[in-house]
């Protein structure tokens, strides 16, 4: 911290200080005491002349927040892991459309098909959940040899999976669901009807066959085996009990994803099962009134089948888990704005079968499970949550809501997310040293030019490069990133050294770079990189106050010029 030389602080455990006096060297004046009149005593530093004592007060941090965290450390490790998919692949496809009017012939809605989109589903589904979180994905199942199952190949493979595992049946078609959506208000999508083309019926004897050499051929290269079983057929009592048999002889975890049809003792002798509520009633027989309840059937279970954990999914409540020989846990997940819950149970099965793989707590799997799930509950359909957006929401969960300074690493992974999601950035750059209603214009009109507003803030260091004066910077740069977040324009903070952006906008990438309309478009800094880069550059007006605009330089001088005016304090 080059800034300040601290004399007296105390730090917390999150990264908050105590309300402390810091002394530091200044030209602009000494600060004997914080009070609740602060900017009173910071007049009465500027007139002094000598040297300012920076106040912290409660809700400031100093440093920017400790990044460790278990849960990152656990989905970087998913980058050196194969996990072996077995189970029901099937091709979900989405017919989407305007309903905009009920037909003649029945009381039902016509649609008019504006767009159709195919989309992996089942274990196929979680095969692409598991690439996308960067895991090395391995499917063993079995398709048809059709269009559909030559759809489904090709999703999967360009999700990067290995489909070299799937056998085609021709006796067998490709399972298929296909949702009917329409788009309310032209906009957002509401599912209308679900059309299942389900073949529930058992293998014939050659692909299952193949089937199992595949199974067992691949889990003795896989970190872990996960059988997903979707009530289709394929997964029947015999499979399981031989995908089961394959990962314990090669050494390997296997987690069970049955159906709420399957017989519960086909799981005996898996590492883990991971049930939603309907699952486990249905399985064991009997109804669970409270959480008590279905942690001692899932305890039962856990017994019963020689199981290492029972996971039970609990929609917004989160999730139980059930380890041999513990009592029941109960792990919480934060509310989520519910858009859609299909795909929430292959991602969080996913997720679960991933850290298993590397050997993680059961605790911390299901936590991480949670996290993931709950992002998905806010797309619609089953679309694959990237390791960014995992990180992304796990680095959110440790910081103040208002704390908007990242590093430039974590910047660009949850830019990165948020790209994914379709948006827009925008940058600016400035010192931003006095805030003033030029700056509060300025950055309104920054958010008003794309979706996420990023501002490249001058170092202390920097701003000492750029000559503004003597005593500027006024604010540290972590007070001025302080007041900076708690503007609602603002959406992410990060410093800069050397009164120089460029390396900033270069690695950052901004769809549109914002500079003020004095600079002219000559004139401003970075240009032709964001240009270079199939970005534009916009101008924003200036604002004025009784014909002069706004800056911090003149609005420190009107402070100077009314305290040279004032007699000093007896």
């Amino acid at each position: 911290m080059n800034h300040v030389r601290p004399l007296l602080y105390t730090p917390k455990a999150d990264n908050v200080l105590n309300p402390v006096v810091v002394i530091g060297l200044s030209e602009l004046g000494t600060l004997t005491a914080w009070s609740p009149s602060y900017p009173a005593n910071l007049l009465t530093g500027l007139r002094t002349g000598s040297s300012i004592a920076q106040v912290v007060p409660p809700t400031l941090s100093l440093e920017p927040p400790v990044l460790g965290n278990t849960l990152i450390d656990l989905l970087d490790a998913f980058n050196h892991l194969r996990v072996l998919v077995v189970g029901d692949f099937l091709l979900d496809s989405y017919l989407v459309g305007d309903a905009e009017r009920v037909s003649p012939e029945a009381p039902v809605p016509i649609l008019k098909v504006v767009s159709q989109e195919d989309r992996p589903g089942g274990a196929a589904a979680m095969s692409a959940a598991l690439a996308a979180l960067g895991v090395n994905v391995v499917c063993c199942g079995v398709v048809g040899a059709d269009g559909p199952g030559r759809r489904l190949r090709e999703l999967l493979a360009s999700a990067g999976c290995d489909v070299e595992g799937l056998v085609d049946a021709p006796q067998r078609p490709t399972d298929q669901r296909t949702r009917l959506v329409g788009l309310a208000q032209h906009r957002h999508p509401q599912q209308l009807i679900r059309v299942d083309q389900v073949h529930r019926r058992p293998l014939d004897p050659e692909p299952r066959a193949r089937l199992v050499d595949a199974v067992r051929y691949a889990a003795g290269n896989a970190e872990a085996v996960c059988l997903a079983d979707c009530g289709c057929g394929v997964v029947d009592q015999a499979l399981a009990a031989q995908a089961i048999a394959a990962a314990t002889d090669a050494g390997k975890p296997i987690l069970v994803d049955p159906s709420a049809d399957c017989d519960a003792n086909a799981l005996a002798g898996a590492t883990g099962v991971v049930l939603n509520r309907n699952e486990i009633e249905r399985l064991v027989g009997q109804s669970a009134e409270g959480v008590e309840r279905l942690g001692q059937m899932a305890a039962a279970m856990v017994g019963n089948l020689g199981l290492a954990a029972a996971v039970v999914t609990l929609d917004r409540e989160g999730a139980l888990l059930v380890e041999r020989g513990r009592q029941p846990e109960h792990v919480p997940t934060a509310p989520q704005s519910v858009y859609d819950n299909a795909g929430a149970g292959e991602v969080f099965a996913a997720v679960l079968a991933a850290a298993v793989a590397a050997k993680a707590p059961w605790q911390d799997a299901v936590e991480l499970a949670n996290v993931a799930a709950g992002l998905e509950v806010q797309r619609f359909g089953c679309v694959p949550i990237t390791h960014e957006e995992v990180v992304s929401q796990l680095l959110a969960r440790q910081r103040r809501p208002a704390a908007k300074l990242r590093d430039l690493d974590e910047l660009l992974i949850e830019l990165k997310a948020l790209r994914h999601q379709g948006r827009t950035v925008v940058f600016t750059n400035g010192c931003f040293d006095v805030l003033h209603p030029g700056h509060i214009d300025y950055f309104e009109f920054c958010s008003q030019q794309g979706d996420v507003m990023v501002v490249g803030l001058d170092s202390d260091e920097s701003v000492r490069s750029l000559s503004k004066g003597p005593g500027r910077p006024i604010f540290n740069q972590y007070e001025r990133a302080r007041m900076l977040s708690g503007l609602q324009a603002v959406d992410f903070i990060c410093f800069f050294d050397d009164g120089d952006p460029t390396g900033l906008m270069r690695a950052i990438r901004p769809d549109i770079l914002v500079k003020g309309a004095q600079w002219g478009m000559e004139g401003v800094v970075g240009r032709e990189i964001i240009e270079a880069q199939g970005g534009q550059v916009v101008l924003a007006p200036m604002v004025e106050r009784e014909g002069a605009t706004y800056s911090t330089t003149s609005v420190v001088e009107r402070i100077r010029s009314a305290i040279q005016q004032e007699p000093p304090p007896s």
